[in-house]
């Protein structure tokens, strides 16, 4: 009978030793609560009034003033300061008239990435007092943009690779050409490829030159980083007990075959 109990003892052993392993699990930390502060207040009863006597004072004579007579000073005459009258703007066709050509640009859309099409418009506008002759646009596009087209609302727009050019007669005061410019991402948009400069000249002598270049940049969408699973991590111990309780399974079985063999 005791050779049976040695026997059948590490078949037991090993499978309270797999039933560890299988339930053992990670602890789970639980935050303490948060400690409760306490203060004590006390009250005190509000002083209970009295009421006392207060004398009256009798009544006093105010004498009356009489009115005084306050003299009345002459009004001031204040001398009327001169009005100033605004300088008048240098009318058409004068000597002193010069045309001004303001150029802006912008992108649409702002942000792209390869294989979008862009839409870039740009727009010049006479500010000045006299007629602007001979005007001409000039737009190289960056290598990083395949241009598709061009469109000008007045003059004549001619395309050499990524340059675009547009030439027109003449611009009024106050009249404006507008030109959209159409292209197509072929590669990154990292500076400076991404930023388009365009220029505007006359063959008239301008109030200013300042304003005759204009930029728009062109961004690319932000990159999202892949998300990432939560680790999970498992009883170090797990693995080590499973494989005593299986030795000692395996011991126990060999063990009774061998006897059973014997017999």
């Amino acid at each position: 009978m005791r050779h049976i109990v040695w026997r059948f003892l590490p078949i037991v052993l090993g499978g309270v030793l797999l039933l560890m392993a299988l339930l053992s699990t990670s602890p789970v930390l639980v935050d303490a609560a948060p400690q409760l502060n306490i203060t004590e207040t006390s009250t005190a009863e509000p002083p209970t009034r009295t009421p006392t006597n207060t004398p009256v004072a009798p009544p006093t004579n105010t004498p009356v003033v009489p009115p005084t007579n306050t003299p009345v000073v002459p009004p001031t005459n204040t001398p009327e300061l001169p009005v100033e009258t605004p300088t008048p703007a240098v009318p058409p066709g004068s000597p002193g008239a010069a045309p001004d050509l303001v150029l802006s640009k912008s992108v649409s859309p702002s942000v792209a990435q390869i294989g979008d099409q862009v839409v870039y418009t740009l727009t010049i506008g006479n500010t000045g007092s006299a007629p602007a002759t001979d005007i001409t646009l000039t737009d190289n596009l960056p290598p990083s943009l395949r241009l598709i087209g061009v469109t000008t609302t007045i003059g004549n727009a001619g395309t050499n690779g990524n340059q675009v050019t547009v030439t027109a007669p003449s611009l009024a005061p106050g009249e404006t050409i507008v030109v959209q410019v159409t292209a197509q991402v072929v590669a990154p948009l990292v500076a400076p490829n991404n930023i388009n400069t365009a220029s505007v000249r006359t063959s008239s002598v301008e109030i200013t030159t300042d304003n005759n270049t204009s930029s728009a940049t062109l961004g690319s969408p932000p990159v999202v980083p892949p998300s990432s699973l939560p680790q999970t991590a498992g009883n170090p111990a797990r693995p080590f007990l499973t494989l005593i309780g299986l030795a000692l399974i395996v011991i126990g079985l060999g063990a009774l075959l061998h006897r059973r063999a014997y017999r």
